[in-house]
């Protein structure tokens, strides 16, 4: 079982400069050896604590401890914010949304150090937090200081996966999904969004490691969190997505995706295509926070949404080749096309051409726009 921390829902400020190091520090060894303690013995009817690493200070709630040290200028009160959050965050995804309880956080209490205080686990710049298991198997969230004396956290527990370079995008899209599934009423998971909606040319699954170089792409997989928006919202509800990672039918995330939507008797690809529709007006319950493919007809969709006032209707069409009338036009109408790929044309680096002509007809008379 897998830890994934998912940061910043609670009283934070839109900061791109902060970001999750979970796919990173999942490939490496943890900068501070931990200590070798002798085994706890059996757990009390309460979950037992374990600290592998001697930190001097702690906080408990039912279900974590947040553990640092004597350097840093930790604020109690806002430890105990921090957990409340965390408390908050199990509450939705392990009681209400029956995810798995991570690896022996059903005995142990799961520790959550507060990295860059003299003791314990460090943490680079720049990175908002990590999660990860300990030597001894047991999981364990890593929190910068900052972010702990600014913001809070939440967390989700994953499926094993044996491919991390396959995820990687889906890990981060769905973190910030379930920002939106804990704190319904918080923008604050938005605000990556345009590094997705600006960079509409690359693969859905595109990922690129944030180095903060200044490189928009480095947010467009925390972006890419609106199309598991539009599946809970548009097609089925929260259990695609946790379905993905609990009972994942593949080690891509979007073939497990193909493989449920296709139970429910929904096509990917047609979804797709009205994912790229409905983000022409970003028609989703918040859509006011919301401020690779290739040339061959079989590789990508042509939808067209039709707005009159707060109606839309959505309309998918197929082929090299389409017409496609659209009746009682009037001022209040407004007509968005987007020419998408399919799912089997989401390669990164792929691109196509196309044209499209808008046809206006008076009675017999026929304009070309």
């Amino acid at each position: 079982m897998l830890l994934t921390a998912v940061f910043g829902p609670i009283g934070m400020a839109a900061a791109s400069s902060w970001t999750c190091g979970t796919p990173a520090i999942l490939e490496q060894t943890l900068a501070i050896p931990p200590a070798v303690l002798p085994d706890p013995g059996p757990p009390s009817p309460d979950k037992d604590l374990r600290d592998m690493y001697g930190v001097s200070n702690s906080l408990e709630s039912d279900n974590f401890v947040a553990r640092w040290g004597d350097s840093g200028g930790i604020s109690e009160d806002n430890v105990e914010t921090m957990l409340g959050d965390f408390e908050v965050a199990w509450s939705v995804q392990i009681d209400d949304m029956d995810h798995p309880v991570p690896h022996g956080a059903d005995l142990y209490k799961v520790n959550v150090y507060i990295g860059n205080t003299g003791e314990g686990p460090t943490i680079s710049g720049g990175v908002a937090g990590y999660a990860t298991d300990d030597s001894a198997g047991y999981p364990m969230v890593v929190m910068s200081p900052h972010f702990v004396q600014r913001g809070t956290g939440a967390f989700t527990s994953n499926s094993d996966v044996d491919e991390l370079s396959n995820v990687r995008w889906y890990w981060e899209a769905t973190a910030e999904w379930i920002e939106a599934e804990v704190y319904a009423d918080e923008p604050e998971h938005a605000h990556e969004l345009a590094g997705f909606a600006i960079l509409r040319h690359l693969a859905l699954n595109f990922y690129q490691y944030p180095e903060w170089a200044g490189d928009l792409q480095e947010l467009h997989h925390y972006g890419a969190f609106i199309f598991p928006r539009y599946l809970t919202e548009h097609v089925g509800d929260w259990r695609l997505i946790r379905d993905s990672w609990v009972e994942p039918t593949s080690e891509d995330p979007l073939e497990s995706l193909e493989d449920a939507l296709a139970d429910l008797g929904y096509e990917l690809d047609h979804e797709i295509a009205l994912f790229a529709a409905h983000n022409a007006t970003w028609d989703y319950e918040h859509g006011d926070w919301s401020a690779g493919s290739k040339g061959m007809d079989a590789d990508w969709r042509v939808a067209v949404v039709v707005s009159v006032g707060d109606t839309r209707e959505y309309t998918v069409l197929e082929g090299a080749s389409i017409e496609h009338e659209i009746g009682d036009v009037s001022d209040a109408t407004s007509v968005h096309v987007a020419v998408v790929p399919s799912a089997s044309g989401r390669l990164n680096g792929e691109t196509f051409d196309y044209t499209f002509r808008l046809y206006f007809t008076d009675g017999g008379h026929s304009e070309t726009g």
